[in-house]
């Protein structure tokens, strides 16, 4: 089974712009949100941030290396 570059994460350019938005808005959501939950929800909100930046670098990459549709 071959493997699938890193950018191509989800099956639609879409899916890797939606995914990256909302693990930021959740990432967003709990710095503002949780100041004091230990080291547990540091390690949440460092995950949810890591996420949303590895869907939407997946989408840039993926939309500079895709040829646009025509109609």
């Amino acid at each position: 089974m071959a493997r699938r570059p890193w950018w191509r994460a989800t099956k639609t350019l879409e899916q890797s712009k939606r995914s990256g938005i909302v693990y930021l808005a959740l990432a967003a959501l709990a710095w503002t949100v949780v100041h004091d939950g230990g080291s547990f929800m540091l390690l949440v909100k460092i995950a949810f941030t890591a996420a949303g930046l590895y869907f939407l670098a997946a989408w840039y990459v993926r939309r500079s290396r895709e040829p646009e549709d025509a109609g």
